[in-house]
C-alpha cells in the first residue's frame, strides 16, 4: 500500500510540471473552429494544491519516541489540500489526511494499522472579512465527510463522528512594521454529529491560539505560540481540563524557513501537557510543498 502511494505520488509530481507547461502553451488555443477561446492558464492560476507533513513523537530526552519503555512511537500526519478561488478572497477547499505510525507492537491490539486514512473535508474560506488598519479578520468552515475506517470504528464511542463533523475557524490578526511583526489568534470549533449517541460522547471542542511571529530575514521567521489545546464538551455537560494529558494546553517555540517560494519548513519545540520541564520538550517538524 505504501509503495503504491509513493509510486503514484512520484508519477503525479513528474507529470504535473509537463501538464502545467502544456496548459500554458495552449492557453490561447481555439478549442473549436466556431467556439470561444478557453484560457486554461487563468483556470490554473486560481487553483492551488499543497502537500504538508507533520512529524511528531520525538522528545529531547527520548529522540526515538520511546517515552514509557514500551517501544518507540513516532507518527507522520500527511495532508493534501486543494483550493479554487471562486471569487476575490473566497476559496472552495478540499482536504484529505492520512497518518503513518512508527510504533512497537501492542499484543492487546493485534492487527492495529500503521497506515490510516482520515475523513476528507469540503469547505469554503474567506480572507479579509474585516480590514481595519493593521487588523484583519478571516474565516473558514469545513464539513468532514464520514467515509474512513477510523470513523466507522468510533461509532458508539465517546468520539463518534459517524454523521460527519463541522469545523469553524475565525482568524483575527494584526501586522506591524510592513508585516515583519504579526500576532495571529485563531479560534477553532469542532462540532461532532454522532451516529450512535452515548451519554459520554464528545459534542464539540474549542481551541484558541496566540502566535507571535517576527521576520528575521527574507527566508527566516521566529515564532512563539500558546495553545489551549482541545477543550472538549461532552453530552453530560462536562468540560475537559486545560492540563489534559493528551490534548491539553502547550507552548511552542520554533522557526519558519522558506528556501524557495513553494517550500516552507517549520521546526519547533513544544512544552505542554505532562512535559513542562525545560529539558523535555517535544520535537516536531512541519513541512509544506505547494505543487500547484
Amino acid at each position: 500500500m505504501k509503495r503504491a502511494l509513493l509510486a503514484a505520488l512520484a508519477v503525479f509530481l513528474f507529470v504535473l510540471p509537463h501538464h502545467r507547461a502544456h496548459a500554458a502553451e495552449s492557453e490561447n488555443t481555439v478549442m473549436t473552429d466556431t467556439g470561444p477561446r478557453f484560457a486554461w492558464g487563468s483556470l490554473f492560476e486560481k487553483m492551488h494544491a499543497t502537500y504538508s507533513g507533520l512529524l511528531e513523537g520525538p522528545r529531547m530526552d527520548h529522540l526515538d519516541g520511546n517515552l514509557d519503555g514500551k517501544g518507540s512511537f513516532l507518527q507522520v500526519k500527511n495532508y493534501v489540500n486543494a483550493d479554487y478561488e471562486v471569487a476575490p478572497n473566497w476559496k472552495a477547499e478540499l482536504n484529505t489526511e492520512f497518518r503513518q505510525y512508527f510504533r512497537a507492537e501492542d499484543p492487546s491490539r493485534p492487527g492495529r494499522p500503521d497506515f490510516e486514512m482520515r475523513d476528507p473535508s469540503l469547505g469554503i474560506s474567506r480572507r479579509n472579512i474585516v480590514e481595519a488598519g493593521a487588523f484583519t479578520l478571516s474565516g473558514r468552515t469545513r464539513y468532514g465527510i464520514p467515509v474512513s475506517q477510523n470513523t466507522r470504528a468510533r461509532v458508539g464511542k465517546s468520539f463518534d463522528t459517524g454523521k460527519g463533523s463541522l469545523y469553524l475557524q475565525a482568524v483575527p490578526a494584526w501586522r506591524w512594521r510592513d508585516g515583519a511583526l504579526s500576532l495571529t489568534c485563531p479560534v477553532e470549533m469542532y462540532v461532532n454529529f454522532a451516529k450512535a449517541p452515548t451519554a459520554a460522547r464528545e459534542q464539540y471542542s474549542l481551541k484558541a491560539k496566540a502566535q507571535v511571529a517576527y521576520q528575521l530575514a527574507k527566508s527566516w521567521a521566529a515564532k512563539l505560540e500558546y495553545s489551549t489545546g482541545d477543550v472538549r464538551h461532552n453530552a453530560r455537560g462536562q468540560w475537559s481540563k486545560l492540563n489534559d494529558r493528551e490534548l491539553g494546553h502547550k507552548v511552542m517555540a520554533g522557526a519558519a524557513f522558506a528556501p524557495i517560494k513553494q517550500i516552507v519548513l517549520n521546526p519547533s519545540l513544544t512544552w505542554g501537557r505532562e512535559h513542562w520541564r525545560l529539558n523535555q520538550p517535544e520535537i516536531s517538524l512541519y513541512a509544506s510543498y505547494n505543487f500547484l
